[in-house]
């Protein structure tokens, strides 16, 4: 049972509460709530004994991309992807693996969130209940405040279970409390290690100069839309009528530095064909947004 209650600590004392007041890290991009980068590294203690969980590898589930979570050994427990304001989980990633939600930031206090899996409802509480958004944690690492804070009802679990968690933007998770076989366990952060990409954000960063005309314009009936990250960033691209509704979305994750291009075929997110006329492609990235203009000729 011991096994099971250290995937506990490996899935869950990873991310999330904003603006730390004693705190020594390098200030971090304010609209990140998890720093998913290869080599970010958090170190936990209960006060008896400390342990580090660090991200050491990335994936592809479904064409969207995860970050893999590893404790003390190389193996990786579960796989994140974090995307408008929303943490996504998946564990033992194939082109068949479903990702589930974990937390949403843009509800409010009361909302719930199902987790429909055995594994998730034992591990990480069924259902998940945003309790408060502006507690303030004392750790060794510093005080923060602002946190999220999250009641689990972890079912179906004799000795291992998470029961709350505090969330700090642009940090991760900062406290949690945890059930095993001796009792319930509070474990606080006890330092925090990002990866430069993190640490040094692009702060003058904006699509207007990255995101470059879409090829053939006019199309038919597809054409490539194209654009250069100078840094590791949160990317989504979509497409949009003229009356501003969303017609599909081409990417919603993380794309690494470099530059990237997408095809969009004339369809909708249903695959249904669209009608000739104007339609925009919209890139958004790490909160700055760009727009321009195409037309389908059928």
């Amino acid at each position: 049972m011991r096994h099971t209650h250290k995937l506990v600590l490996s899935i869950v004392v990873m991310m999330f509460c904003v603006n730390p007041i004693l705190h020594t890290q390098t200030k971090t991009a304010s609209s990140v709530w998890f720093p998913l980068q290869i080599g970010n590294e958090w170190t936990y203690t209960d006060g008896f004994q400390t342990f580090t969980e660090k991200i050491v590898d990335t994936t592809r589930i479904n064409g969207k991309l995860f970050y893999g979570l590893s404790g003390d050994s190389s193996y990786i427990s579960i796989w994140y992807r974090s995307s408008n304001e929303s943490l996504y989980i998946a564990i033992h990633p194939s082109k068949d693996t479903i990702e589930t939600l974990l937390y949403n930031f843009t509800g409010k206090i009361g909302d719930s969130i199902t987790t429909p899996f055995s594994i998730f409802a034992c591990n990480f509480g069924n259902p998940i209940i945003l309790v408060g958004k502006n507690d303030t944690i004392i750790t060794p690492s510093g005080i923060y405040t602002g946190c999220y804070h999250f009641k689990h009802y972890p079912k179906h679990c004799t000795d291992s279970g998470l029961w709350d968690s505090w969330i700090a933007k642009g940090v991760g998770i900062v406290k949690s409390i945890v059930d095993n076989i001796s009792g319930a366990q509070t474990y606080t952060l006890v330092s925090l290690k990002l990866t430069t990409i993190e640490q040094n954000p692009s702060e003058n960063f904006t699509p207007e100069n990255y995101l470059f005309n879409n090829y053939p314009n006019p199309f038919n009936p597809t054409t490539t839309i194209t654009f250069d990250l100078s840094v590791e960033m949160n990317t989504v691209v979509q497409i949009y009528d003229i009356f501003g509704k969303t017609v599909t979305t081409l990417f919603d994750g993380r794309l690494l530095p470099g530059k990237h291009s997408f095809k969009w075929n004339g369809a909708d997110r249903n695959g249904v064909s669209v009608s000739s006329g104007v339609y925009f492609y919209r890139l958004e990235v790490n909160g700055f947004s760009k727009t321009r203009k195409m037309l389908l000729l059928r």
